[in-house]
C-alpha cells in the first residue's frame, strides 16, 4: 500500500528544513525549558498552532521534550503542509522572540539548502550583542548610552525619515511578529507617523529587547531596515539637544506663557510652522491632523496648537519647551527664540 507521506520531492523546501532540523530543535527547545511556553505563545496568536497544543504546551507537569515534540508535531503534521511559507515565517520570527537566533539562522540556512528562497526580512540576524561588535567595529558608527529614549525624541529623530513600509521592517527587526504589526497597521489607518509612535509605545512597554537609544541605533542598522544613515545621526542630534536644554533651561522658571501672549511673540511670526511647532511640543500626528482639518488658515491652527499643548501638557507649560521648539531643526527659528529670550529678561 502506498504511503500517504509526500516524498521529498513533493515537499516543499521550508518542509525539508523544518523536517532536517526537527530533533535539534526538539533538543534546543527542552534545554531551555523557559521559553518553550512563550514559543507556543507566539505560534498560537499567528495561528500556527490551535488552542488545545497551546494548552497542553502550558501543562508544566509534562516532560520538557514531550512539550517541545508538541509543538513541532503539531507545526510539521498541518501547517507546514498547508502554508509552508507562512508558517516557516513564523516559527523562525517565534524563535528570534525568544533569543534564540542561532537556532533561527540554521533553519534559514537548511531552507536556502533545500533550494528555498529566503525573503529579504528572514535574513540571518546576529544577536544584539554581535551586531552592537560588528556596527562598531565596521562602521565606525557612534555608540548611544544605554538609556531610555523619549518618544517624542524617537518621533523627531527617527519616524521622521520613515517612509512606506520601513516601520514594518523596523518593528520586524525589534521582533514583533506578524500579527502585532498588522494590528498597529489597523489601529492606525495605515498612517505612518501614527504607526510609529504606537511601535515605540508598545516597545517600551515589552520585556525584550531592551528599551535603550543603543538597542534601537543596532536594530535600525539591521539589514532588513537600512537606516544606517539615521543611526548615525542620532547622536548628533541627542549633542544638540542636550545643549538646547542646558541654554533655555533658565527660562523654565519664568512664568507659564498664556496662549495670548504665545500667540503675540510666536504665532503672529511664524504661524506657517504650525505643524512643525506641534510636533515639538508633542502633540501626536494624528492631533496635528485634525487641528488642519478643523481651522481654515494658518493663525487659528497654531492658536489650537498652543491650547491642545497647554491642555494636554505633552512637554512642560514653560518658556524654555517653547524656545527649544522653535531652535529645533524641525522648525529652525533660532531668531525668534533669541529674540524672545531678549524679552523674556527685560
Amino acid at each position: 500500500m502506498a504511503s500517504d507521506k509526500p516524498s521529498r520531492e513533493q515537499q516543499s523546501p521550508e518542509m525539508i528544513a523544518f523536517h532536517s532540523q526537527y530533533s535539534a530543535l526538539a533538543d534546543t527547545l527542552s534545554g531551555n525549558q523557559s521559553v518553550i511556553l512563550p514559543f507556543a505563545t507566539h505560534l498560537y496568536t499567528n495561528d500556527i498552532i490551535d488552542k488545545t497544543v497551546h494548552q497542553n504546551v502550558q501543562d508544566s507537569r509534562n516532560p520538557p521534550y514531550e512539550r517541545a515534540v508538541t509543538i513541532l508535531s503539531a507545526i510539521e503534521s498541518v501547517k507546514m503542509k498547508l502554508l509552508p511559507e507562512k508558517t516557516f515565517r513564523a516559527v523562525v520570527l517565534a524563535l528570534r522572540k525568544i533569543d534564540l537566533s542561532m537556532t533561527a539562522n540554521k533553519l534559514i540556512e537548511e531552507l536556502e539548502a533545500s533550494g528555498g528562497t529566503v525573503p529579504p526580512d528572514l535574513a540571518p540576524q546576529l544577536s544584539p550583542k554581535e551586531s552592537k561588535v560588528s556596527l562598531t567595529g565596521d562602521s565606525q558608527l557612534p555608540v548611544l548610552e544605554d538609556t531610555e529614549p523619549d518618544i517624542n525624541d524617537l518621533m523627531n529623530f527617527v519616524a521622521v525619515h520613515i517612509v512606506g513600509d520601513q516601520w514594518k521592517m523596523l518593528a520586524n527587526s525589534l521582533d514583533f511578529d506578524e500579527a502585532e504589526i498588522e494590528s498597529i497597521a489597523i489601529n492606525n489607518q495605515y498612517e505612518v507617523l501614527e504607526c510609529c509612535r504606537d511601535l515605540f509605545n508598545t516597545w517600551r512597554s515589552k520585556a525584550y529587547p531592551p528599551y535603550l537609544w543603543s538597542e534601537l541605533q543596532t536594530r535600525l542598522c539591521s539589514p532588513t531596515v537600512k537606516l544606517n544613515a539615521v543611526a548615525q545621526e542620532i547622536p548628533k542630534r541627542r549633542e544638540k539637544q542636550k545643549e538646547m536644554n542646558k541654554k533655555y533651561e533658565v527660562y523654565q522658571h519664568f512664568s507659564s506663557p498664556t496662549t495670548a501672549v504665545l500667540m503675540q511673540k510666536v504665532g503672529c511670526e511664524v504661524s506657517d510652522k504650525w505643524r512643525g511647532i506641534g510636533s515639538e511640543l508633542g502633540l501626536s500626528p494624528s492631533t496635528l491632523s485634525n487641528i488642519g482639518r478643523k481651522n481654515r488658515d494658518d493663525t487659528l491652527k497654531i492658536m489650537d496648537v498652543f491650547s491642545r499643548w497647554q491642555a494636554q501638557l505633552t512637554t512642560p507649560n514653560t518658556w524654555s519647551s517653547v524656545l527649544i521648539a522653535l531652535s529645533s531643526p524641525q522648525v529652525k527659528e533660532m531668531k525668534l527664540a533669541d529674540i524672545i529670550c531678549s524679552d523674556l529678561k527685560k
